[in-house]
């Protein structure tokens, strides 16, 4: 019973810890255009823009996907666009390839959709 009880207060302070990093990405990113947000300064580093996505992404795939009930995701062909390094998910998209994060208006939307879903 216990831990029943404890569950919604945990799923409240993820989604709280989840929405204060998004709030401090979007601060963080306020002064860039979306043509700074493009440019991959170097090969060690992803464009803010993907970067905002794919942590999007992590989100979604390893905490909403599992624990929200009915959670539908936002974009289907996310998983495989943002998915870097894990192997275990599926295929991936090779890293010099072709451009890799839709428009930015698209991952901006994803960044609130996110953000409402509750857990």
């Amino acid at each position: 019973m216990a831990q029943t009880a404890q569950a919604p207060a945990a799923a409240t302070s993820l989604l709280a810890r989840y929405k204060a990093v998004r709030q401090a990405s979007r601060h963080l990113c306020r002064p860039l255009s979306p043509e700074d947000m493009m440019v991959q300064s170097s090969p060690e580093a992803s464009p803010v823009k993907w970067h905002l996505a794919h942590t999007s992404w992590f989100f979604e795939t390893f905490v909403l996907r599992e624990f929200a009930a009915g959670y539908q995701p936002f974009h289907p062909d996310f998983h495989w666009l943002f998915n870097s390094y894990y192997n275990s998910l599926g295929d991936m998209p090779e890293k010099n390839s072709a451009p890799r994060s839709p428009a930015l208006p698209s991952t901006r939307s994803s960044l609130t959709g996110l953000t409402s879903t509750p857990l």
